[in-house]
């Protein structure tokens, strides 16, 4: 079974919707998700490309149903009483934080999204913030 973990350094962001105005689109995470994006490559095992004309261009190491796991470690609020939680619960959302990944992962470690058949998030407290995620195979019955 296949499985390669990530760490991102850093505040978890939530995934924000294009900008649109003037005629034109944009999407103003795009620095964000390059530079994540680079924490990922750089992190990954090598592995082998589909064929010799692509041996510049790895390619995306999961083609079929995957689980992620992933916790996203938000820093201590100034209240002294938040120091002592462990759950995050206030914003941005769950969901948000894991569109972003899922969106980052996208063409290093996966084609498409849509082969993401189970996942398990949680946001958590920590004196070091980061994202910490894990990409599983999952196997057919």
């Amino acid at each position: 079974m296949k499985q390669i973990t990530y760490l991102i350094p850093g505040i978890p962001v939530p995934l924000r919707r294009p900008v649109f105005g003037k005629g034109h689109c944009w999407d103003e995470q795009k620095e964000l998700k390059n530079r994540a994006g680079i924490y990922m490559k750089n992190s990954q095992e090598p592995h082998q490309p589909k064929s010799e004309a692509l041996k510049d261009e790895p390619s995306p190491i999961f083609s079929g149903p995957i689980s992620v796991d992933v916790t996203f470690y938000f820093p201590h609020t100034i209240h002294k009483k938040n120091k002592l939680k462990r759950w995050h619960i206030i914003r941005p959302d769950l969901d948000n934080c894991v569109k972003f990944i899922l969106d980052v992962a996208t063409g290093i470690t996966y084609n498409d999204d849509c082969i993401v058949s189970d996942i398990h998030a949680r946001k958590m407290y920590s004196d070091s913030p980061r994202t910490e995620f894990t990409i599983s195979e999952l196997k057919e019955n």
